[in-house]
């Protein structure tokens, strides 16, 4: 005959003390990571949107100079510059077009040495001598923020707006 006998198994019922500690140490530092990133993306979203705040106040405060001059002295040749090689809008011709750079502080210039953007004003004349439209376009020089590390597109704001002789 066969013996039985009992065979003692310790049975568990829980974690170990180290278990836990282990787990709850790499919890945290998935956390950590994760926190790092929204620390990040929240440096690149805020220095994109004040790059962007400010290329829309500098295209805005151009244009306002411009629709004030009377319909006669909105040129090129009304304290705008005509450098129109040097003018790269998105679309359309170059003709007609003045570049002037600004700082930070909005400080007009007329070199890109220290400046953060650049304002290209195109203005022009339908033929017929009635019609005109004014397109201002700014961009930002830097897109990237090297001092936290965020790189981004440079963002640029585009006005346009149409004056008749009237």
């Amino acid at each position: 005959m066969m013996r039985m006998t009992k065979i003692r198994r310790s049975r568990q019922n829980g974690f170990t003390l180290l278990e836990v500690v282990f787990a709850i140490s790499i919890f945290f530092v998935g956390i950590s990571g994760l926190m790092l990133l929204g620390a990040v993306s929240l440096a690149r979203t805020n220095g994109q949107g004040n790059q962007a705040t400010k290329t829309a106040e500098y295209a805005q405060d151009q244009m306002e100079q411009i629709l004030s001059l009377t319909y006669t002295s909105t040129s090129v040749d009304s304290g705008l510059t005509d450098n129109s090689a040097t003018c790269d809008f998105t679309a359309g011709p170059t003709s007609g077009c003045s570049v002037d750079y600004v700082t930070f502080t909005g400080t007009k210039q007329s070199s890109a040495v220290g400046a953060q953007y650049i304002r290209q004003v195109r203005v022009q004349d339908d033929g017929s001598g009635n019609f005109k439209t004014i397109t201002v376009q700014v961009k930002a020089l830097y897109g990237a923020d090297y001092s936290r590390g965020a790189a981004f597109l440079a963002p640029m704001t585009t006005l346009s707006a149409q004056m008749t002789k009237n």
